[in-house]
Order: C-alpha cells, then structure tokens, then sequence
C-alpha cells in the first residue's frame, strides 16, 4: 500500500520539479534563432564531422554546468577516428565569457565510439579542445560579417592580459575562402596552435594543436569533406601595376599637350 510520504514523493518528483525546470529545458531546445553577426543558412540540424589525424592522450572534460565545476568525464579518440558535433542553438553563456557576444553557440560534443557532451557553450568546447589561446577561444564557430574584428580579437590576446596568459606570437592570414589564425607561444611549452574556419560559415575547418606538457593532448583534425583551397584573395600583378602607371603617365602627358596648344590657339 502508499503511503502519505511515499504520495508525496510521487507529487514532488512529476509536478512540482517539472514545473520549474521545464521552462529551462523548453528555452534551451526552443531558441534556433541564429545573431545577425553569424552566418544566416547555417544548418542547426546538420551533423559536422572530423577526422582525426592526431590525439595522443585521454582529454579530462572538466567545466562549469549546474553551478558545479566538475569533473564531467573523459574523452578519447583514436588516429583515424572522428569527432562530431551538432548545434543545439544560440544561448546567453553561463559560466563563461564568449569569444565574442552572446548568445553563442552552444553544441554537443560526440567522441565516437567513446563519450560525448551535452549543450557546452561554444568557448567552453574550444576551451576543452584548444581551439583557441589565452583567453580567446573561438571554438567551432565564428562570426562572418566582421572577419576584420575577429582578426582584431585574435592579434589582442597574442600578448598577455591576465597574469596566466602566454606571451606568444599571433599570424592572421586570409585566403579566398578560409582564414587562418595561428599562435606561437614564446615560453617554455612551446605551444602551438594553428586554427582554420571557412570565411563564408564561419565553421571550424581545421585543428592543430601542440603542447610539450604531458598532461595536454596534442590534436590534428579536420572536417571531413571540405576542400582545402589556400589560393590568396587576388591582387594585381607587378606587370598590371607598372601597365596602369604608364598608361596614367601617357594619359596625363597628353592632357597637358592638349591644354597647351589650346592656349597657343587662343592667343
């Protein structure tokens, strides 16, 4: 037979919990709007998968989630294996300050044939990951419709900010349809970084990091699919340039010529 106690229970545990955590749990899934600063088609259904060339130790996933920085579990992927992740939308961070404004990105994290992670913020992932340096970790997304301030916040967090920050050297370079953003450190680790995203939808194409600490993973990946195309943005050739000068040379000479025997006629 139930009992009082055990009716109560019951009433806590189905009507009184869900009443005040489903309008979390409805916000979380609900909010698919996409910020104006991020690319607009991008796919929130579509799964991106990478393989992976290079991980040479167990990740510790640890981080801030239900007001508990905690230790959430380990995460390993063997060479020839792939990591994937999902969006699940954009959210007012928590825990962390964002890359760049929120609401961010937030994912699910799939180690396959492994573990994976639920709804992390997109600096967060990057934090885990090391897709990023210092305190700037664009993760598997950045805004497209201000490449020049990305590059910006990417330069800034070369040089130290906070007193754990790495003195490090920072390489932005654009290509037709990529940016690449690369780290240096100058300390003793040797840490490198080197991070690649698709101008147009702003994801992450490629992932390397190196670090000579034992406890930190060294990781190569790339998404699966894409075709790689370091071809630089187009800029005249010397040839063009020297064409131009003469012909602006020729074209002012003969104003002048005009000019002069206009005034002789005059006269």
């Amino acid at each position: 037979m139930i009992n009082k106690t055990q009716i109560y229970h019951i009433f806590i545990l189905y009507v009184i919990l869900p009443s005040i955590f489903s309008p979390t749990i409805f916000n979380l899934n609900a909010n698919k709007s996409i910020p104006e600063i991020y690319y607009q088609n991008l796919d929130l259904d579509l799964t991106y998968t990478y393989n992976v060339s290079k991980f040479d130790s167990i990740i510790q996933w640890w981080g801030l989630q239900d007001f508990c920085f905690c230790h959430k579990g380990d995460a390993f992927v063997p060479i020839g294996g792939q990591i994937k992740i999902t969006f699940t939308g954009f959210f007012t961070t928590a825990y962390y300050e964002p890359a760049f404004s929120d609401p961010s990105p937030h994912l699910n994290v799939e180690f396959v044939g492994n573990s994976t992670f639920y709804n992390w913020s997109n600096t967060e992932v990057g934090g885990v990951l090391g897709c990023g340096f210092n305190s700037f970790y664009p993760g598997f997304l950045i805004p497209v419709n201000n490449l020049t301030g990305v590059k910006t916040e990417a330069l800034k967090h070369a040089n130290p900010l906070k007193e754990w920050h790495e003195i490090g050297e920072d390489i932005v370079e654009e290509y037709d349809s990529m940016i690449k953003i690369e780290f240096h450190s100058l300390e003793e680790d040797l840490t490198q970084k080197i991070l690649i995203y698709d101008k147009n939808t702003g994801i992450l194409l490629y992932l390397n990091r190196e670090d000579d600490v034992p406890s930190i993973p060294n990781i190569e990946m790339s998404l699966s699919g894409y075709n790689f195309d370091y071809q630089k943005p187009a800029i005249p050739s010397y040839q063009l340039v020297i064409f131009l000068i003469l012909i602006s040379m020729i074209s002012i000479a003969y104003i002048n010529i005009l000019r002069h025997k206009i005034r002789i006629r005059s006269f």
